[in-house]
């Protein structure tokens, strides 16, 4: 197999109206599902791998739903019809937003964004007042809760992603994550691996322990590479996206076992840092993305249900103090000590979710 496989025409199912895009295993099409009369995004791979019945198995509304999975008629191509999500993908709204002031970045920003980039109208049911009210680390929390929400949800059906990343994320019209691509995932935690089993990633969103993996030298087994791993990705893709920071590059004329090897020392000895931006909730974030960049696994998060009360934490103290006045002590502080920072963001959430589970 060269290259990922194409549809040249459209057969009695489905009618390819455009290439919606394409990676190293297949290519998206939006296309007419005929029977239903309906787009659908249309994904055309090899006959291998299992990524629709796992997907098939996720329902979530923050995770694109699989409709069904047929084969071409020469059993040569897999043909994944799937839930179409008009909008843009994560790292398509990063760039865009790079070329914004970021003091001028709010909710509705986001909206503006999603409507040119996919030529369409800005849905009547969203509520565009409240998000030009809602700041960029609000707006940022929120997808970043939400995309948690999803990668918890797959944990707990026992799939891993193994490939976050932004452009593996769909945002909707109404500004909506939805985690895509399971092509690399892995359906059982601790499970038996097949010897066609795909194991791979991106470099660029690989934790530590996944980029060992992939040396054979390394004397790290695959098996190493677990929901923690998938956690750390999220991490370094909500640090991307709340400071609008590209991940450092490697030489790409470097074999890949030294360039592996080199992001993971890098990344053992480096963590990024929210530090500099020294607003209001800069400390209570930084907090948040060090707890899922840890470079030993046993150190980060455990679970992605953690990162969501973090997070929730960190929305609701921004909330907090953009609602209080500035001279007030409280907001004070707030923006001087730390401690009372985490001691809202990792105390409350959970005080209240053990109060909720009580009662």
């Amino acid at each position: 197999m060269s290259g990922p496989p194409e549809m040249t025409e459209s057969d009695g199912q489905f009618e390819v109206i455009r290439e919606l895009g394409r990676g190293a295993s297949g290519v998206v099409y939006l296309a007419r599902q005929v029977t239903l009369n309906r787009q659908v995004a249309l994904k055309v791979t090899y006959n291998v791998g299992t990524e629709a019945k796992t997907m098939a198995n996720l329902e979530h509304p923050n995770v694109v739903q699989v409709f069904s999975e047929t084969l071409s008629n020469d059993e040569q191509l897999r043909l994944i019809c799937m839930q179409y999500v008009a909008g843009i993908t994560l790292a398509d709204l990063i760039q865009r937003l790079k070329k914004q002031k970021r003091e001028m970045i709010n909710g509705f920003t986001v909206i503006e964004i999603i409507a040119e980039e996919s030529n369409s109208e800005i849905p009547e049911d969203v509520d565009v007042e409240s998000l030009k009210k809602q700041s960029y680390v609000e707006t940022v929390c929120q997808l970043g809760i939400r995309m948690a929400m999803a990668l918890e949800h797959a944990h707990r059906q026992a799939v891993i992603h193994r490939d976050i990343k932004p452009a593996n994320i769909l945002i909707n019209r109404e500004g909506q994550p939805l985690l895509a691509d399971f092509s690399l995932s892995l359906e059982s935690l601790g499970g038996e691996r097949s010897a066609d089993d795909v194991f791979g990633g991106t470099l660029a969103y690989m934790a530590p322990e996944h980029l060992d993996a992939l040396r054979p030298t390394s004397g790290v087994e695959r098996d190493v590479v677990d929901e923690r791993s998938d956690i750390y990705s999220l991490g370094l893709v909500l640090y991307e996206l709340l400071s609008l920071d590209e991940q450092p590059t490697t030489d790409a004329s470097l074999p890949l076992v030294d360039v592996c090897k080199e992001l993971a020392d890098r990344r053992r000895t480096i963590q990024p840092s929210l530090k500099g931006e020294q607003d209001r909730i800069g400390m209570a974030l930084d907090w948040t993305l060090r707890q899922c960049l840890q470079p030993e696994p046993a150190a980060r998060f455990q679970r992605a249900g953690e990162i969501v009360a973090s997070l929730q934490g960190c929305k609701t103290l921004a909330n907090i103090i953009k609602r209080l006045p500035t001279s007030n002590r409280w907001t004070r502080a707030l923006e001087t000590s730390t401690a009372v920072s985490l001691f809202l963001v990792g105390f409350v959430p959970n005080a209240l979710a053990i109060a909720i589970g009580i009662a």
